[in-house]
């Protein structure tokens, strides 16, 4: 019912940090790995192809910034498997399944269970394009003005405080009231 012996392993990207050894491996695979593509650098018009002709997205990242490539995929359509670290589990949420990426069985097996259940894979799809559609840029500018609103005031009261006694020289915690001339100080 699946197809999991059907697929090629398409590695996508430039060499990184320590990544030798798996571009070499991918370069003479042995066992039964008869089919990987290592395409190097993809600009961002061949990338959508990519994401649109993929079976699933596997993702196992042991140190990422935001984790925007499960979005992509999840916006694509495709079924997304990542790490079950941060930032990436609060990124793909429950629409991805999360595993942890030195955990070699573990990643086989979740791809192996998505190629092989089709009802595993396009419930994946609709949970990810769902969940992605929660990630625009309105909502991006939303949260930020939130933030701001919550954290700014309390950061202006600790400034002005700091600087209060800074350049005041008073003591922490002093119910000296601020004055409203203008002091030449030597902070020497």
């Amino acid at each position: 019912d699946g197809h999991a012996d059907d697929v090629s392993l398409v590695l996508v990207g430039s060499k990184g940090w320590l990544s030798d050894e798996v571009f070499a491996r991918a370069q003479n695979p042995s066992g039964n790995s008869s089919s990987i593509v290592v395409t190097g650098y993809v600009d961002d018009c061949d990338l959508a192809s990519l994401y649109a002709g993929a079976s699933l997205f596997c993702y196992p990242s042991l140190d990422e910034g935001f984790g925007l490539p499960v979005l992509e995929a999840m916006h694509a359509g495709v079924p997304v498997i990542t790490s079950d670290r941060a930032p990436l589990v609060e990124v793909s949420g429950a629409a991805a399944i999360h595993v942890d990426p030195l955990d070699i069985d573990a990643l086989a097996s979740s791809m192996n269970d998505v190629l092989n259940d089709t009802e595993l894979s396009s419930s994946m799809t609709d949970s990810g394009v769902e969940h992605v559609a929660k990630f625009t840029w309105d909502r991006s500018a939303e949260m930020t003005v939130e933030m701001y609103n919550r954290w700014a005031p309390e950061r202006l009261r600790a400034t002005a405080e700091i600087n209060r006694r800074f350049y005041r020289r008073e003591p922490a915690g002093s119910t000296a009231r601020p004055s409203t001339e203008l002091h030449n100080q030597s902070f020497a």
